[in-house]
């Protein structure tokens, strides 16, 4: 990930969610950051979209459904 490169569902996700977490409201940052950032995770198709061990954090935070992630091995 880069400043300058593309936004990644799996970057935009969780960085969304740890601001959120830290205290940022769903409207706050420099020019609307946040709801620009909300927008642009729900055009392309929610966190259903990210990698799984990505969506293995997402419960863990409290932002999403276990039942939503695939089976793990125990040896993970």
């Amino acid at each position: 990930m880069h400043v300058e490169g593309t936004s990644t569902m799996l970057g935009s996700a969780l960085n969304y969610i740890a601001l959120r977490l830290l205290g940022e409201g769903p409207d706050d940052g420099e020019d609307n950051a946040m709801a620009r950032g909300r927008k642009w995770i729900l055009d392309h198709g929610s966190v259903v979209k990210i990698p799984s061990w990505g969506k293995f954090w997402l419960p863990i935070l409290g932002a999403y459904e276990w039942e939503g992630c695939n089976p793990m091995p125990l040896e993970l």
